[in-house]
């Protein structure tokens, strides 16, 4: 993962003129945070029957679709317009369900808060990477990367425990693998993720 060569805005403007490598690199850069964001959700059973891959590709449709109405300048403010989307996105998908949409967007928060307790975890494993050296938003870009090199067990492990708050014997369950085979699965998952966030 690589930033743009230029401010965050210059960057926005290239995807707005057209740009097709840097609407790409938006894409790709992005879309695994919103699928990170949209796992927590199903935790709290405001999303069912929905796979937060889907959640997320649409959101990020939504959002190169409607880019020009994005006024800020920096990744922070651009990090909040994403999750304003995903918020009417699962919103659309729920609202034939019980979820009100104060549900939808204190789920997102919490997944978002979630996401910073394991980023900062993963990332405080080296010393020499102290926590306060990477922005919120960094370090959770940086997690949602990491996550995707997992193997796709190791991957799915991590996140029905540390996003969906789920216990070895349920995901063991979830998975159709026995608990020992996911105790492994999470701690080869981990041991990379830190790895993976000290050397990004």
């Amino acid at each position: 993962m690589t930033d743009p060569p230029c401010s965050f805005r210059e960057f926005i403007e290239l995807v707005l003129a057209g740009d097709p490598s840097a609407t790409e690199q938006l894409f790709k850069k992005y879309r695994h945070l919103v699928r990170i964001l949209a796992v927590g959700m199903l935790q709290k059973k405001v999303l069912v029957r929905v796979d937060e891959s889907d959640i997320a590709q649409e959101t990020m449709q939504k959002a190169v679709a409607d880019l020009n109405q994005f006024q800020g300048q920096t990744e922070a403010q651009f990090v909040d317009w994403l999750k304003t989307i995903l918020s009417r996105t699962a919103q659309n998908c729920v609202r034939f369900q019980k979820a009100q949409k104060r549900d939808v967007d204190r789920t997102i928060n919490e997944s978002y808060s979630s996401a910073i307790v394991f980023a900062e975890t993963c990332r405080a494993a080296s010393s020499n990477c102290p926590q306060n050296r990477a922005s919120q938003n960094e370090l959770i870009l940086r997690l949602s990367w990491a996550i995707e090199e997992l193997s796709k067990n190791e991957r799915r492990a991590v996140e029905l425990q540390h996003f969906q708050m789920m216990k070895i014997d349920d995901i063991a369950i979830e998975m159709d693998k026995s608990p020992v085979a996911v105790a492994g699965l999470l701690y080869r998952g981990i041991k990379k993720l830190k790895k993976l966030m000290v050397n990004e």
